[in-house]
């Protein structure tokens, strides 16, 4: 659960978003996240409340009002805000964002793949050897030499792919 110590700046950071926002009438991705962020883990008014029973049974009267205080200005500012830039806050096209962030992970991706398949290209090339090093005549450090690269190979392709896959899902997370 959080403290009052850890809610009220981020409160009060959340109110100074929510007013650049409007004065911008436009949001950027990292200041959404900040905002999802914190009123999908604020939502919760059971949290809320024993929040501010904390406070009270802390027992230190004026300190519980200063504090309390706090946080009626701060919400009251959020409640002000959000009426007063409304149509503003609500004529943002959110998912137009989201979409041209994951956008951006199209090149990402486009130059992973080549990695990636250029990775699976080299494994196949030693793979390939591998196999027909036993229609040939060959010592065995030549054999031992290609395995070590085969593992080597398969290595890097199984980093390159995991990087690759990670670029994926992040773009899906996005969408």
């Amino acid at each position: 659960m959080i403290s009052i110590k850890d809610f009220l700046p981020l409160y009060r950071e959340i109110n100074t978003i929510v007013s650049k926002v409007i004065d911008d009438r436009d949001i950027s991705f990292p200041e959404q996240c900040i905002l999802t962020n914190f009123y999908n883990s604020h939502k919760d008014e059971k949290a809320f409340e024993r929040m501010i029973l904390d406070i009270v049974i802390a027992g230190d009267e004026q300190k519980c009002f200063l504090l309390l205080n706090h946080i009626q200005t701060e919400a009251e500012k959020n409640i002000g805000l959000y009426e007063s830039g409304q149509d503003i806050l609500d004529g943002i096209d959110i998912e137009r964002l989201c979409k041209a962030v994951a956008s951006r992970y199209d090149e990402l991706i486009k130059l992973q793949s080549e990695v990636t398949a250029e990775s699976r290209k080299e494994l196949n090339t030693v793979t390939g050897s591998l196999e027909a090093i036993g229609f040939r005549e060959h010592n065995k450090e030549e054999e031992r030499r290609l395995e070590r690269e085969q593992e080597y190979q398969t290595k890097l392709y199984k980093e390159e792919k995991k990087k690759l896959d990670e670029l994926y899902d992040e773009k899906k997370k996005l969408e």
